[in-house]
Protein backbone atom coordinates (compact mmCIF):
# COMPACT_ATOMS: atom_id res chain seq x y z
CA UNK A 1 0.00 0.00 0.00
CA UNK A 2 1.63 3.19 -1.29
CA UNK A 3 -0.58 5.50 0.41
CA UNK A 4 -1.78 5.44 3.79
CA UNK A 5 -4.97 7.58 1.89
CA UNK A 6 -5.52 4.63 -0.37
CA UNK A 7 -9.13 3.55 0.32
CA UNK A 8 -10.87 0.22 1.33
CA UNK A 9 -13.64 0.87 -0.79
CA UNK A 10 -14.34 3.15 -3.59
CA UNK A 11 -17.45 4.25 -4.90
CA UNK A 12 -17.36 6.97 -7.97
CA UNK A 13 -19.11 6.99 -11.27
CA UNK A 14 -16.15 6.42 -13.85
CA UNK A 15 -17.91 8.64 -15.89
CA UNK A 16 -17.63 11.60 -13.70
CA UNK A 17 -14.18 13.29 -14.64
CA UNK A 18 -14.36 15.95 -11.41
CA UNK A 19 -15.31 13.21 -8.91
CA UNK A 20 -12.56 10.91 -10.26
CA UNK A 21 -9.75 13.83 -10.33
CA UNK A 22 -10.58 15.15 -7.04
CA UNK A 23 -10.55 10.99 -6.04
CA UNK A 24 -7.68 10.45 -7.37
CA UNK A 25 -5.79 13.45 -6.16
CA UNK A 26 -6.44 13.28 -2.67
CA UNK A 27 -5.73 9.14 -3.09
CA UNK A 28 -2.04 10.80 -4.48
CA UNK A 29 -2.38 9.01 -7.44
CA UNK A 30 -3.36 9.18 -10.99
CA UNK A 31 -7.24 9.13 -12.77
CA UNK A 32 -6.26 6.04 -14.61
CA UNK A 33 -5.08 4.33 -12.18
CA UNK A 34 -8.37 5.33 -9.93
CA UNK A 35 -10.20 3.86 -13.20
CA UNK A 36 -8.73 0.84 -13.77
CA UNK A 37 -9.25 0.12 -10.24
CA UNK A 38 -12.82 1.05 -10.50
CA UNK A 39 -13.23 -1.13 -13.76
CA UNK A 40 -11.61 -4.07 -12.23
CA UNK A 41 -14.14 -4.04 -9.92
CA UNK A 42 -17.20 -3.54 -12.64
CA UNK A 43 -15.46 -6.60 -14.31
CA UNK A 44 -15.11 -8.90 -10.98
CA UNK A 45 -19.13 -8.22 -10.66
CA UNK A 46 -19.69 -9.19 -14.17
CA UNK A 47 -17.32 -12.69 -13.86
CA UNK A 48 -19.26 -13.26 -10.89
CA UNK A 49 -22.28 -12.76 -12.94
CA UNK A 50 -21.60 -15.20 -15.92
CA UNK A 51 -20.33 -18.16 -13.65
CA UNK A 52 -23.59 -17.65 -12.04
CA UNK A 53 -22.02 -17.29 -8.65
CA UNK A 54 -24.49 -16.22 -6.28
CA UNK A 55 -23.93 -12.94 -3.73
CA UNK A 56 -22.96 -15.07 -1.04
CA UNK A 57 -20.27 -17.35 -2.58
CA UNK A 58 -18.85 -13.85 -4.00
CA UNK A 59 -18.86 -12.45 -0.92
CA UNK A 60 -17.02 -15.11 0.84
CA UNK A 61 -14.64 -15.40 -2.36
CA UNK A 62 -13.67 -12.15 -2.03
CA UNK A 63 -13.18 -12.12 1.78
CA UNK A 64 -11.14 -15.32 1.93
CA UNK A 65 -8.63 -12.89 -1.01
CA UNK A 66 -8.99 -10.06 1.37
CA UNK A 67 -8.05 -12.14 4.59
CA UNK A 68 -4.99 -13.48 2.50
CA UNK A 69 -4.01 -9.63 1.79
CA UNK A 70 -4.37 -8.33 4.98
CA UNK A 71 -2.19 -11.60 6.49
CA UNK A 72 0.42 -10.62 3.73
CA UNK A 73 0.31 -6.95 4.35
CA UNK A 74 2.81 -6.68 7.01
CA UNK A 75 3.26 -6.63 10.75
CA UNK A 76 0.87 -6.96 13.41
CA UNK A 77 0.29 -3.07 13.44
CA UNK A 78 -0.40 -2.26 10.07
CA UNK A 79 -2.98 -5.29 9.67
CA UNK A 80 -4.50 -4.00 12.95
CA UNK A 81 -4.63 -0.74 10.97
CA UNK A 82 -6.10 -2.32 7.70
CA UNK A 83 -8.12 -4.10 9.22
CA UNK A 84 -10.35 -0.82 11.05
CA UNK A 85 -9.59 0.98 7.87
CA UNK A 86 -11.86 -1.67 6.30
CA UNK A 87 -14.65 -1.52 8.62
CA UNK A 88 -15.19 1.85 8.60
CA UNK A 89 -15.08 1.84 4.70
CA UNK A 90 -17.61 -0.80 5.27
CA UNK A 91 -19.74 1.23 7.47
CA UNK A 92 -19.84 4.02 5.37
CA UNK A 93 -20.12 2.43 2.10
CA UNK A 94 -23.46 -0.01 3.53
CA UNK A 95 -24.94 3.77 4.26
CA UNK A 96 -25.36 2.95 8.35
CA UNK A 97 -26.25 6.51 9.80
CA UNK A 98 -25.57 5.25 13.58
CA UNK A 99 -22.11 6.21 15.16
CA UNK A 100 -20.31 3.05 15.09
CA UNK A 101 -19.17 1.34 18.10
CA UNK A 102 -15.17 0.71 17.64
CA UNK A 103 -14.16 3.89 16.28
CA UNK A 104 -14.81 7.74 17.03
CA UNK A 105 -17.13 9.26 14.07
CA UNK A 106 -17.82 7.58 10.76
CA UNK A 107 -16.36 8.66 8.07
CA UNK A 108 -17.68 11.10 5.09
CA UNK A 109 -17.63 11.37 1.63
CA UNK A 110 -17.73 8.52 -0.81
CA UNK A 111 -13.75 7.41 -0.82
CA UNK A 112 -13.19 4.88 2.44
Amino acid sequence: MKSKKFPIMIDIDVTDDTAIEEAASYLETTPETLRLTINFAHEVFALAESRKITKGQLTSALLSVVGILVRESGEEEDRRELCMRMFEGMWATAGLTAKPWFVGSPPKGQVH
